[in-house]
């Protein structure tokens, strides 16, 4: 046995899912505080962990706890036991053999089959899910200062461009189910399905919000986006967002502080070359080591 598994972690493994734990091997990666793993149970089966070790990641785990008892999808992770309580846990079907981008495999046709069917799922009226919210006027009027404070190099193409990336950036409304949290790290390729993973964040909102995340994405690592409607507007509607988070700083519950500054940083990068690109702007100068958009 690892012996970097909590033993009251592995009690409740093992009461969940009727097995003795063998083996712990833990994952790293998350932004948040919760502690994720792949045990291994004396069946040979192995199973993914994620379970609360603060009141932040507690309120997560149970909002996707939440989540999965509402719905019930084939683009969601098989749920194979849940520990509640003050420290709630959820144990997974293990996705480890998958494909998790990057890079995102050449044929994203199932892909979109998973957007789509997001964009189709009815909400059971038993999940009362947030709203999502956009940039508020603040951000917007703000966006210079934003660009000034947390991405110097870009404050100049930003001043030169407000006025137009603030008249193209547009949130739309809507009901439809969102995951609200679609990057590269919560989406798994496996042959015969797309699996979404994470729904802590889930939303009702604009049908076309997670096709955008996914978008800047692919713009990131140096691919055109899936089709979708009015992009360049949501993409401006990202880069105002963002700027605001990098200016403002992490929220408490955010554990890698410089994973967060970078990934929002290339999140910028890739909301910028969009948007330079579709409303016919200069190329804005690039923040990480990514080369976003497409050539």
């Amino acid at each position: 046995m690892n012996p970097g598994v909590d033993p009251l972690l592995r009690s409740q493994i093992e009461d969940a899912v009727g097995h003795r734990l063998v083996d712990w091997s833990p994952r790293h990666g998350g932004l948040t505080h919760a502690v994720t793993g792949v045990a291994v149970l004396e069946s040979g089966d192995s199973v993914f962990v994620k379970t609360a070790t603060n009141d932040d990641s507690a309120v997560e785990i149970r909002n996707e706890i939440a989540f999965l008892d509402a719905i019930d999808a084939p683009y969601l992770p098989r749920r194979l036991g849940t520990v509640r309580g003050t420290r709630p846990a959820l144990i997974l079907e293990d996705l480890s053999h998958g494909h998790w981008p990057e890079p995102y495999p050449d044929d994203l046709s199932m892909l979109e089959e998973v957007l789509a069917a997001i964009r189709a799922t009815s909400i059971p009226v038993e999940l009362d899910l947030p709203a999502l919210e956009g940039p508020r006027s603040d951000m917007y009027s703000s966006i210079v200062a934003n660009a000034s404070a947390a991405a110097p190099p870009l404050a100049e193409w930003v001043a030169n461009h407000r006025e137009v990336i603030v008249t193209a950036a547009t949130h739309e409304s809507g009901d439809t189910l969102v995951h609200g949290d679609l990057w590269y790290s919560n989406v798994c390729f496996l042959p015969d399905r797309v699996v979404v993973v994470d729904w802590s964040h889930a939303r009702r909102g604009s049908p076309w919000f997670d096709a955008s995340t996914i978008g800047i994405d692919l713009v990131i690592a140096g691919r055109r986006p899936l089709p979708m409607e009015e992009g360049a507007a949501w993409a401006a509607d990202h880069l105002v967002w963002t700027l605001w988070g990098l200016a403002e700083g992490p929220w408490p519950g955010i554990a890698d502080v410089s994973r967060w500054r970078l990934d929002n940083l290339e999140l910028v990068d890739g909301a910028a070359w969009w948007i330079a690109h579709d409303l016919g702007l200069p190329e804005p100068p690039v923040l990480t080591d990514r080369s976003p958009g497409w050539r």
